[in-house]
């Protein structure tokens, strides 16, 4: 597992549409899964670009996104 993370005064510009982008290209698996915590603005950026919600805990939402490869 690895953890992304895109310093606070960074946020916003665009840096981690542009790396998870780039992760989803280069990845010969037929999805992505990732977990966000629930308070992560990030959230919406992931479901922007495709993610679904499969599932959740206390503390984070459980993504994924089918790739065609």
């Amino acid at each position: 597992m690895h953890q992304i993370q895109v310093m606070p005064t960074q946020q916003g510009k665009g840096y981690g549409r542009q790396i998870i982008s780039q992760l989803i290209q280069k990845t010969a698996q037929a999805k992505v899964e990732l977990k966000v915590l629930k308070q992560n603005p990030a959230f919406r950026l992931y479901t922007a670009i495709g993610f679904e919600v499969i599932g959740e805990d206390e503390f984070e939402y459980h993504l994924r996104k089918e790739l065609m490869i």
